[in-house]
């Protein structure tokens, strides 16, 4: 994201959020092994995606687990 200005860059995060929450919603209806295939789907890109784009993921996985241990 460093060659975005300032403005594009809190655009580009705002809007990920965004889609971070939705797709949130979907799985929080997802059982336990459906989340557990999309973390393993999500291990399985992460060493070939660039820094910010892995952050993302990175944290979608992240609440993906908090939502397992409900």
């Amino acid at each position: 994201m460093n060659n975005l200005t300032q403005t594009q860059q809190d655009a580009k995060r705002a809007y990920l959020d965004r889609q971070q929450a939705a797709m949130l919603t979907i799985y929080e209806k997802a059982d336990t092994n459906e989340r557990n295939a999309i973390i393993r789907q999500i291990d399985s890109f992460l060493e070939v995606v660039p820094k910010d784009v892995k952050i993302f993921w990175l944290k979608f996985r992240c609440k993906l687990e908090r939502l397992n241990e409900r």
